[in-house]
């Protein structure tokens, strides 16, 4: 077996070939290949160094077993894994020097200090700051502007007498340093040496934090560098510690061979769980392949959402299809009024002239008018763009400007003023006519309202709108809904008339629905949950659908409306199940109105929900289901069952119709009906969102167990310790969430840290004592107080975060650093998304200072408006 490590650096490429015997223990290191990158294309040297690795041992790449890269190695596009930097350097080492246990990686643009055991497992570190003067690359700076060959660099070094003070701390006071120097005639042997002393004082203060003794070996590219590790030398013999630094001849190649070496172990584990057998899980196939296909076939699909409504008159007539308050009361609409009024609005589109593939945007609260409004715009094969009324207006109009809209629904008048777009390029229509005109002259022949005029009118041309319901193309694009743009401007989903039905088809397989099944709705349209999911399986299951006015925020009116309604299925997010289920622990009557006999289970997605939350509904009886998706995906791809007992983080199994896998990053990749076309007018991200063979790239990284799939965090949002250990911060934030219920909204961070820091953003209303009655959820820790201030808050967490620590089985997921924040998160500001997730680029922006703090223990520099939180464990 031949594997091949990859060392990405910032200046240079390393490459290292090793073989091995069938068991997986290494034979020998065969050849090292050495590349500076300069200004070429990265990648083009990458391949460079691969091939001629190859070549010196006359194989081709089908004998390469296992590539794996480190560093910058995401760059290596042929490999097969990524080992994080710290532990191949640790593992190569020990292979170069089985007697060390500390490495000392010399890299261009910083450098650090590992400490290991015997068999190179890391155990503690340090690492300068990149923007320090301790790096290769500086170094080299230096050296071009002194016209020095970097090669020289050590031996001129060895012959300094009378070595200047360089700045450690700023790349840029260090230049500025040098360049005064060699105005005053210093020699470059004394400058040099200068430059050495800062970098070894630094360097020698980060092997006596991780404790170094004995043997340590100097790798990385300053690995030859005579002269530095000649200073570091007599600056520990100076302090008389107790330590050797040692170089290797193949020193700057310890992170290519460790890469190759972490290769052959992770092949033979590999090869050998190929070896297991499949496994039927609850009619579930569980591959090797680690990929899971429903047992169910999906069947026939209907073919548009026109014909849906056009069967559900038929079916259903007298059946209750919708409910919303009027003037205090719930007032109820037939299905056949429903479609009746869908029939009126579809009239009014075509007298406007709009044709198939015309977007219509709606920037509207959910509502019978909404309803109807944004179906009659599918059925007819114009396409639907919900927008969050609660963004930003200048978010707003820019994303009706990118949609290229041809009309406008609103809620009120008062809304169109607000936005900034050329207004005389739309049809406007307004939900409701104002009690007094004041709206500009200029559009009056542009605005129409819906209640006063369009459901007015006599309906004349029935029998062309029934044409055009049953003629829409299934794959035809019908909604165009904008992710929550946590990661930059919201990307526009494209789903059609299949991706949406495929779904409801679905669930009608697994949830056998009866039709009339009363549903309460706060979940808002412009969400894929709200929107896509609860709303059509309400509609195509015949079910009637009650707006619930609470919005999910007013405990009291949600109450009130669930004691009218009396929901049979209840979709809901865990943050509103917190606050119901905390209701029902000090309410008989709450408890009575939420657990009446009719209500058949409760659906949660968005996050996970708590065991402690979940097990109150196990008590009663009343299953809980979750599942998983996205918007691109329409939305869910996989469900928990309602007969198996619920395991925390797992969200069941892939719906009919649907397969999931993961690839070699444990990334989940979908493929089926429910499947988008692309994004809107982005076709450079539609193409990064598809692999090869087809299947859709989710950027959630999962596992798969018996139990079903299990999600660990969002790709892009999990980083890495120093260690090489892997953070999800979502699971991190759920966890302090359920020790500490005075946490909003926690945003997880610790790139290349030894363990993961935390900024608090509170929750002000429990903290001012607006809600303290929910005692049976709250769990009070030694010392811990339910906070009445943030100064109290900051005794509450410290010791909610040493109960967690105490508990993790992880050493590395255990926080010793956080700041409380006196700040509140927003939608308007763009800090949270519509579905209140946090904005991690925004929260680095605007709470850098904080975060910097944590970073580089600046203690003594927070701010006056936050307080610090030191986390231990017994």
């Amino acid at each position: 077996m031949n594997t091949v490590g990859i060392d990405v650096g910032s200046s240079s490429i390393k490459t290292a070939l090793m073989k091995f015997d069938d068991q997986g223990q290494s034979e020998s290191l065969l050849s090292c290949d050495y590349e500076k990158i300069r200004k070429r294309n990265i990648k083009d040297v990458i391949l460079e160094s691969f091939k001629r690795t190859l070549q010196k041992h006359a194989l081709q790449e089908t004998d390469i077993e296992y590539v794996a890269s480190t560093g910058e190695g995401e760059l290596v596009d042929f490999r097969r894994g990524h080992f994080y930097s710290m532990t191949c350097h640790s593992r190569g080492a020990l292979y170069l020097n089985p007697a060390v246990r500390a490495v000392m990686d010399l890299g261009a643009l910083h450098s650090k200090v590992v400490l290991m055991d015997d068999r190179s497992k890391v155990l503690d570190y340090r690492m300068t700051s990149q923007c320090a003067s301790g790096s290769g690359q500086f170094l080299e700076n230096i050296s071009r502007y002194l016209g020095v060959a970097t090669e020289d660099i050590g031996e001129l070094s060895l012959q300094a007498d009378k070595p200047e003070t360089v700045s450690g701390i700023c790349a840029v006071l260090a230049e500025t340093d040098v360049i005064n120097m060699v105005s005053r005639g210093i020699s470059t042997s004394n400058i040099i040496k200068g430059i050495h002393i800062s970098m070894a004082r630094r360097l020698v203060n980060l092997l006596r934090m991780i404790k170094a003794q004995g043997r340590v070996l100097a790798t990385g590219g300053l690995a030859q560098d005579e002269g530095l590790l000649n200073t570091i030398q007599e600056m520990l013999d100076k302090e008389d510690k107790k330590i050797k630094i040692l170089k290797h001849e193949l020193s700057p190649f310890a992170g290519a061979i460790g890469a190759a070496l972490w290769a052959g172990f992770r092949n033979v584990k590999l090869q050998g769980a190929e070896k297991s057998t499949r496994m039927i899980y609850g009619g579930i196939e569980v591959t090797q392949k680690r990929q899971l296909t429903s047992s169910l076939a999906l069947g026939e699909v209907k073919k548009n959402i026109g014909s849906l409504f056009l069967e559900n008159k038929s079916h259903y007539k007298t059946y209750h299809a919708f409910a919303e308050r009027v003037n205090g009361k719930y007032f109820y609409w037939t299905w056949e009024d429903l479609v009746k009024d869908i029939f009126l609005v579809s009239q009014f589109l075509i007298s406007k002239g709009l044709h198939t593939g015309d977007r219509v945007a709606f920037v509207t609260a959910n509502s019978y008018f909404r309803l109807i409004s944004e179906m009659a715009v599918m059925s007819l094969g114009l396409i639907s763009v919900p927008v969050f009324a609660g963004y930003p207006k200048e978010l707003i109009s820019d994303l009706i400007e990118f949609s290229e809209i041809k009309m406008l629904f609103v809620d009120v008048f008062s809304q169109i003023r607000l936005l900034s777009f050329d207004q005389q390029l739309l049809e406007l229509v307004i939900f409701k006519k104002p009690n007094e005109s004041d709206f500009p002259r200029n559009l009056q022949e542009k605005i129409t309202y819906l209640d006063a005029s369009i459901l007015q009118k006599k309906l004349t041309v029935s029998a062309e709108i029934e044409k055009r319901f049953r003629e829409a193309k299934p794959h035809q694009t019908v909604l165009i809904m904008y992710t929550s743009g946590t990661t930059g401007f919201p990307k526009g989903v494209q789903l059609s008339h299949y991706n949406l039905l495929s779904q409801q088809k679905a669930l009608e397989l697994l949830w056998k629905p009866k039709a009339g099944m009363r549903f309460l709705c706060y979940l808002p349209w412009h969400h894929s949950f709200g929107g896509l999911f609860e709303r059509f399986f309400a509609m195509s299951s015949g079910g009637c659908l009650a707006i619930d006015d609470s919005w999910g925020k007013n405990i009291d009116q949600l109450f009130k409306n669930f004691a009218e309604i009396r929901p049979q299925i209840y979709f809901s997010v865990p943050k509103v199940y917190q606050e119901i289920i905390s209701r029902v622990l000090t309410s008989k009557e709450a408890e009575k109105i939420f657990f009446h006999p009719e209500l058949k289970f409760i659906f949660t997605a968005a996050a996970p929900l708590s065991l402690s939350i979940s097990n109150v509904f196990k008590s009663k009886k009343t299953p809980v289901v979750e599942g998983w998706g996205l918007t691109e995906t329409s939305p869910c791809c996989t469900l928990t069952e309602m007969s198996l007992e619920r395991v925390p983080g797992v969200v069941g199994f892939p719906m009919p119709g649907i397969e999931i896998k993961l690839n070699h990053e444990n990334e989940i990749l979908v493929k089926g009906p429910n499947v988008m076309s692309g994004y809107f007018k982005h076709d450079e991200a539609t193409g990064k969102a598809f692999d090869e063979e087809g299947w859709f790239l989710t950027g959630d990284l999962g596992e798969i167990s018996l139990h079903g799939l299990k999600i660990f965090s969002r790709k892009d949002m999990m980083f890495k310790l120093g260690n090489g250990e892997k953070v999800f911060p979502n699971m991190l934030e759920d966890k302090i969430k359920s020790y500490c219920r005075f946490v909003k909204h926690a945003y997880i961070f610790g790139k290349g840290q030894p363990y993961p820091l935390m900024l608090i953003f509170p929750n002000f209303e429990l903290i001012s004592g607006t809600d303290v009655k929910s005692q049976d959820l709250v769990k009070n820790w030694d010392g811990c107080v339910c906070p009445k201030s943030l100064c109290d808050f900051s005794g509450c967490l410290r010791a909610c975060l040493k109960k967690l620590n105490n508990e993790s089985q992880v050493k590395f997921e255990k926080i010793k650093g956080a700041v409380i924040l006196n700040k509140e998160l927003s939608i308007e500001n763009l800090e949270l998304t519509p579905s209140f997730k946090v904005v991690p680029h925004k929260i680095e922006e605007k709470y850098r200072a904080y975060i910097q703090v944590l970073e580089e223990h600046r203690y003594d520099m927070l701010p006056k408006d936050a307080y610090l939180v030191e986390a231990t464990e017994e």
